[in-house]
């Protein structure tokens, strides 16, 4: 038994190896397709198409789908691995989650919008920003490919002790035989199969959130829709114990 558990765990890292190879090859292509796409826009501009304009609409959404199962499967294999640094920082929680809103528009379906708790403060926290950036983006694409067209994506977060984030979606939900799986690397629910997906997900969201001493909580009902609740330390002092975990710090303190 050992032995053969040995052996799964041995084919598992392959596999994702074998993945973040071929992500990486796929990045510099669909880099150019992407930029492509964005000069499109540009030189329609002065004389709206509006055909050209939904093509290359279309183009870019397809692509930024692309590009973030590839992310995917990078990141996979950057959790997955134990010495994975981790970088410790001091920034604006604001311009995550804007930059975060501003290239989900590319993806929404028709009528779909995003209701979000409004930027008011310049909201400073302590975390590792492109970890903080994956998570969020995760759990806010999942949201959208999950709901239907002209449906409503709540986002609200607060601070205190702890950076709290949820969002909501009333999308196809997750049964509630597959909810204890759904951290399961490469699961998916019986209603999801249809739709695109890789079912690494949220089991990345779960490892970086492990390794940056959060949490995160599903409370989900099928055909009702799903509502993410994750939360963080972002306070300097409260990171001091894991210090010695993160390859480098910032030196803004």
């Amino acid at each position: 038994m050992k032995l053969s558990l040995k052996k799964e765990q041995e084919l598992s890292k392959l596999k994702t190896k074998f993945l973040t190879l071929v992500s990486h090859e796929f990045m510099t292509p669909l880099s150019g397709i992407l930029t492509s796409a964005g000069l499109i826009e540009k030189y329609n501009e002065k004389a709206t198409n509006e055909k050209i304009a939904k093509h290359s609409t279309i183009i870019k959404s397809r692509a930024i789908q692309i590009n973030n199962m590839l992310d995917d499967f990078i990141s996979l294999e950057k959790t997955e691995s134990e010495n994975y640094p981790l970088r410790l920082s001091k920034f604006k929680l604001c311009d995550v989650i804007n930059r975060l809103l501003h290239d989900s528009k590319a993806i929404l379906k028709e009528g779909q919008r995003i209701e979000i708790t409004p930027c008011k403060a310049p909201i400073e926290v302590w975390q590792d920003r492109k970890a903080l950036e994956i998570i969020i983006n995760n759990v806010l694409y999942n949201a959208i490919k999950y709901s239907p067209e002209h449906s409503l994506i709540k986002i609200k977060f607060h601070r205190n002790d702890l950076l709290k984030i949820s969002i909501e979606d009333n999308g196809i939900g997750i049964p509630k035989e597959a909810q204890k799986y759904v951290f399961d690397k490469f699961y998916r629910g019986k209603n999801a199969l249809t739709i695109q997906g890789t079912g690494i997900g949220l089991n990345t969201v779960k490892r970086y959130l492990e390794k940056l001493n959060g949490s995160i909580k599903i409370h989900s009902k099928e055909n009702k829709g799903t509502k993410v609740l994750i939360e963080l330390p972002i306070d300097y002092d409260k990171l001091k114990a894991q210090v010695l975990k993160y390859e480098s710090i910032e030196p803004n303190h």
